[in-house]
């Protein structure tokens, strides 16, 4: 008997409405979850590109200071300029580079009559081939101020920082670093310099100015400085007349001072375009939070022989604090500025000669 074949019927399994929105909704978050790392890890990997470029940046940066200090010496004359010197006798002065020689003069003694040099037989001073009837008490005598000076006689009462007074420091925090080059042939300046930004916000750069000294009456000793080749310095006349400054000296500029940060192209040559006389060094994807040189002694040692505390190679700590510069790095992600210091011996070796300007 043949038997009848009947086929089964053929069932297809199906999703629900259900379950197929479910599986889009797991679907969904995988994909916002795997985007989401992705974003956060090109977001991290960025970030550590920028904190290492800003590492490479400032890295860079020392090399060029620790350099520039282990090939030249301290130049104490323009601290004493500055921060001495102009503040008592030339209080409108803005300008660096000038009186040459008087913070040397503060070691020599020049006898009773405060003079140095000779008295000539026609009531002249050091003048060429005449007789002598006498002398006054020159001497160098290694000790700042110099005994007789209507100053304390102790040698903590001034140093290259300090006229008179709380001088008794050992170690002097600055934001300038002042070099001269042994010959005193080159002085070379670092500030922290306003280049852009807002006034809430600045963007600071490491810059440099170099001067060029010279000896303008041929006595052997450099007694004149002014801006070396490739620095513009107060060349302009708006700059001149508002600030009466010297032709060939950089500037006191405010955009070198933190407290007021002003952002003022008055006094440079627009026609030179970012030449002037301060030249940012530093590259512009960084912004230089702050800079400090700490420096130790604080006297010339050659100049200060006699007092004991100075006898030792002076040296600069330098720390430098580093941030990127969100003007041009707006889409890397916000880090706390880092901060990186080096200790540089300077160059040794005799007495910088400067001229003797003790009346």
């Amino acid at each position: 008997m043949r038997k009848i074949l009947q086929k089964k019927p053929i069932t297809v399994n199906a999703f629900t409405l259900i379950e197929l929105l479910i599986s889009i909704g797991i679907l969904a978050i995988i994909v916002v979850v795997t985007s989401s790392l992705f974003v956060d890890s090109y977001k991290n990997s960025h970030k550590a590109s920028v904190q290492n470029t800003a590492y490479e940046d400032a890295r860079f940066i020392m090399k060029q200071l620790t350099d520039e200090i282990a090939n030249n010496r301290l130049d104490y004359d323009e601290y004493y300029n500055q921060l001495v010197y102009i503040p008592s006798h030339q209080a409108a002065a803005k300008t660096y580079g000038q009186n040459f020689g008087n913070y040397y003069s503060q070691f020599f003694n020049p006898g009773s009559d405060n003079l140095l040099g000779y008295e000539c037989n026609d009531h002249t001073r050091n003048t060429a081939n005449c007789i002598v009837i006498r002398t006054s008490l020159d001497k160098q005598t290694g000790q700042n101020p110099y005994s007789g000076k209507p100053v304390s006689d102790d040698p903590n009462s001034s140093n290259a920082f300090c006229g008179s007074g709380a001088c008794g420091f050992t170690t002097k925090t600055v934001d300038q670093l002042y070099l001269i080059s042994a010959d005193s042939k080159t002085k070379t300046i670092f500030a922290r310099e306003r280049i852009g930004g807002s006034a809430e916000n600045p963007i600071w750069a490491i810059s440099k100015v170099k001067m060029s000294g010279n000896d303008e009456n041929n006595d052997g000793a450099i007694d004149h400085f002014s801006c070396a080749d490739g620095y513009e310095c107060g060349q302009t006349a708006q700059c001149q007349s508002a600030d009466n400054i010297p032709g060939g000296l950089p500037r006191q500029s405010d955009e070198l001072s933190p407290s007021t940060a002003q952002f003022d192209q008055s006094c440079d040559n627009s026609s030179n375009g970012f030449i002037h006389d301060f030249v940012p060094i530093s590259p512009l994807k960084i912004n230089i939070k702050s800079l400090s040189f700490q420096i130790s002694p604080v006297e010339d040692p050659q100049y200060a022989f006699s007092e004991i505390n100075t006898q030792k190679q002076p040296q600069v700590t330098i720390s430098l604090t580093v941030e990127p510069n969100q003007t041009l790095l707006q889409d890397a992600q916000a880090f706390s500025p880092f901060t990186i210091t080096s200790t540089v011996a300077t160059q040794t070796g005799p007495q910088i000669i400067a001229p003797i300007k003790v009346q």
